[in-house]
């Protein structure tokens, strides 16, 4: 895994599947942000050893500086285990949430459906990290067409969907 193969990869995910029109979102793209955000080179793509993975998202949520509006961290999925991603994504919750950011992830072979992805990449373990602040109020007019109706909300939950409505 290269950072020009998670690179490119990215890239096709963002123009064959996110920023595609879907009925599980209410017939809008499930990311309908992304392919903009690519655009304005307003996301960084990292590699990351999933074995390191959980201590880099810390270090770059406590170094945060908004020259980013998200950072995605690619991993090899065989490098950590959903059963132990899961459990460290939960964990990062409440650090998150008071650094004002929003963890959420994309891995393969995950079959919780709490942590289902409606249009995931299939290849990478993705890890996402972003400012909470901007997805809320980037949110707000999604939840108005129901986006989130029939979505997973693995980042967001019903009560937090009712604070932005």
């Amino acid at each position: 895994m290269t950072l020009d193969e998670v690179r490119a990869h990215v890239k096709q995910w963002v123009d064959t599947t996110l920023s595609v029109p879907s009925p599980l979102f209410n017939d809008l793209p499930p990311c309908p942000y992304s392919r903009e955000s690519l655009l304005r080179k307003t996301v960084d793509i990292r590699c990351v050893d999933g074995a390191s993975l959980v201590d880099t998202l810390v270090d770059a949520g406590n170094a945060w500086d908004d020259r980013y509006e998200l950072i995605l961290f690619a991993s090899e999925p065989q490098s950590i285990a959903p059963d132990a991603l899961i459990p460290a994504v939960e964990g990062l919750r409440a650090w998150s949430q008071a650094a004002d950011l929003v963890v959420f992830f994309d891995h393969p072979l995950n079959t919780d459906p709490k942590y289902r992805i409606t249009s995931p990449n299939g290849k990478y373990l993705i890890v996402g990290l972003q400012r909470l602040s901007l997805f809320l109020e980037a949110a707000k007019p999604l939840v108005k067409h129901q986006y989130f109706a029939r979505a997973s909300k693995q980042y967001l939950s019903d009560d937090r969907l009712k604070t932005i409505t």
